[in-house]
This record gives structure tokens, C-alpha cells and sequence, in this order.
């Protein structure tokens, strides 16, 4: 089974592992614990999955959905905080020490998407699996690991694209889409509950998004959120509203 690897979450977790107090007070451990501590993480994962074989993916400098953000600058509330101190050495000794993925105008998330989207389509199902703990990727079908919950577990296509649709109503504040005005998981799984095709789900949150944007702005406030939150499947994929009779 190929191992595809949020290279992102690892240079984050392991790097504030090694390191204690914020701002000017940071005391951060010799680099060598960092990199110890990436290398360990990574045994461990082939060691609970059974495969050596790997991929670690991490994000570049560009990203085509900052220029699809009109609403709120994406990922804006991310833009001053900090990272952790060994960010450079452990990013680097990923890309030494193991077969890997930067990203270009698009997210890690979207490269694993892809990733796994070609590895499990028809007859190739349950030959890799998302090494993550970012709940985003649940919206890919397939074979999941969390590796801090030490959790394995398999999204099928159903349950990923209601994953993504309940999204679009809570919006996903860690990345600034705010998705609906006052409407959380509970009003999304009402709007849902009963809808078993894409198209369905569409239809349900359109309604949503009519009565708290009024029709003329919804659907261009559906697209642009829609957008954001969207992790490809499919190289240079941009979402698309199913058709609705």
C-alpha cells in the first residue's frame, strides 16, 4: 500500500514539539530532536501500516484559491502566526530523506487528493492511504490514518461528499471560509439528512444559502466558498455546481 504523507502537519507537530514558550521567550531544542522526532514519526506509521513504500507531500508559495478569496483573504488569519523554529531543517530533511511532493499553485491537500483519487479509482481501491490528521482530507475517498489518534479508517465516496457539503455550511474558520452566517453542523445535518445524491445535497444547501444571502448573491457566494474548501480530486480541477433540473 503507497503511503501518502501530509509532509505539512509533520513539519508543524514535530517542530512545536520541540520547543516550549511563544513570541520572544521561545526555547526550542536542538534541531537534532526535531529531525529525531520526524524520523520516528514516519517509522512508526510504516511500522502500524505495513508498507515502506511513501510519499511525503508539502505546500508551496502559491495557491490558486488566494485569488478566488473576494469575501475574506484566504487563510487570512493565518498570515502572522508564527512557525515553529526548526520549520526550514525539518522541511528540508523531509525532502532529503524521503520521495516527495511541493506543491505548485495548489495546497499539499490537493496533491494528496489527486494522489489518491488515481490510487483507489475502479479496480486499484485500497492501495494507498491519506496519512493525515487534517479532517479536511475526509472529503477524498479512501484509506485514512490518523497518525496521532493512531486511528485507521476508509471514507467512501458517499460520506466524503457529504463531508464536503456539511463544509459548505459550517465553513472551515481555520482556513477563514466562514461558510454560512449562524448555521453549524446541526443545521447542515437537518438540510442533509435526507439527501442520498450529490445533486441533492446541492440543492439542499443552495436552499441555505438562498435564504442567508438572498438569490441574487447566493449562488456567487456559494461557488466562491465552494472553491475554497475543495480539495481536487483531478489535476487542475476547479468545482463545479452539478447540474439540477
Amino acid at each position: 500500500m503507497k503511503l501518502l504523507i501530509d509532509g505539512d502537519i509533520l513539519v508543524y507537530r514535530c517542530g512545536f514539539a520541540a520547543q516550549r514558550g511563544r513570541g520572544d521567550e521561545v526555547e526550542a531544542e536542538p534541531v537534532s530532536h526535531a529531525l529525531h522526532n520526524v524520523r520516528e514519526v514516519v517509522e512508526a506509521i510504516q511500522q502500524a501500516l505495513g508498507s515502506d513504500d511513501l510519499t511525503v507531500y508539502l505546500s508551496g508559495s502559491t495557491n490558486f484559491r488566494f485569488d478566488i478569496a473576494t469575501e475574506r483573504p484566504y487563510k487570512g488569519n493565518r498570515f502572522d502566526a508564527p512557525k515553529p523554529v526548526h520549520y526550514g531543517a525539518i522541511t528540508q530533511f523531509l525532502k532529503d530523506t524521503y520521495d516527495h511532493v511541493v506543491s505548485d499553485n495548489q495546497e499539499a491537500d490537493d496533491d494528496l487528493g489527486i494522489e489518491q483519487t488515481r490510487l483507489t479509482e475502479g479496480e486499484h481501491w485500497g492501495e494507498s492511504c491519506i496519512v493525515s490528521i487534517d479532517k479536511d482530507l475526509d472529503m477524498i475517498p479512501g484509506n485514512h490514518y490518523n497518525w496521532v489518534k493512531e486511528e485507521p479508517y476508509s471514507t467512501t465516496l458517499d460520506e466524503a461528499n457529504l463531508f464536503f457539503y456539511t463544509q459548505l455550511v459550517t465553513g472551515d474558520q481555520t482556513d477563514n471560509v466562514p461558510g454560512i452566517p449562524r448555521k453549524g453542523i446541526a443545521a447542515a445535518r437537518k438540510a442533509l439528512k435526507d439527501a442520498a445524491t450529490v445533486e441533492q445535497m446541492y440543492s439542499a444547501v443552495r436552499d441555505l444559502y438562498v435564504q442567508a444571502f438572498t438569490e441574487k448573491y447566493a449562488d456567487e457566494a456559494l461557488l466562491e466558498q465552494a472553491r475554497l474548501l475543495w480539495i481536487r480530486r483531478y489535476p487542475d480541477e476547479l468545482w463545479e455546481p452539478p447540474n439540477v433540473d
